[in-house]
């Protein structure tokens, strides 16, 4: 961005009596023609980069135009492999879902096992209670 300091100049003002208008009139006419001419010479410049990039392109496809069906095929296997990573994201998913099910599989069959191991403690209690419960009442008739 550039700045141009125009507080000096004193526009509208008179020197020594004599009116300046015609002075700032052409200044600033020259001024906007020069900003006008830089604008387009970088406009012009962007163009020409560009036209020269195109130039190199299309000589590159000129060129090499009997490997087209290699280009086009690029794009089928960039297409491919896209979907093929995909997958592959959906099956590690689906993997680590698996693991950490078959995780929550095992520690419910391991508390299965210590109720059930738990249960038939008590029941082998509940035996041995109601035993000694019959013993007493044999030993009191």
């Amino acid at each position: 961005m550039r700045v141009l300091h125009t507080s000096d100049w004193h526009i509208g003002r008179t020197l020594y009596g004599r009116k300046r208008y015609e002075e700032f009139e052409a200044f600033l006419n020259w001024l906007a023609i020069d900003a006008d001419k830089k604008t387009r010479l970088k406009e012009q410049e962007k163009c020409s980069k560009a036209h020269e990039t195109l130039e190199l392109v299309d000589g590159y496809l000129k060129e090499h135009a009997q490997d087209e069906w290699l280009i086009g095929g690029l794009a089928g296997v960039a297409e491919q492999v896209s979907g093929l990573l995909s997958r592959q994201n959906e099956i590690l998913q689906k993997e680590t879902d698996h693991d950490r099910a078959a995780n929550v599989l095992d520690q419910a069959a391991k508390s299965l096992d210590d109720y059930q191991k738990k249960s038939s403690i008590r029941k082998q209690e509940l035996e041995d209670a109601s035993k000694q419960i019959l013993q007493g009442k044999d030993a009191l008739s």
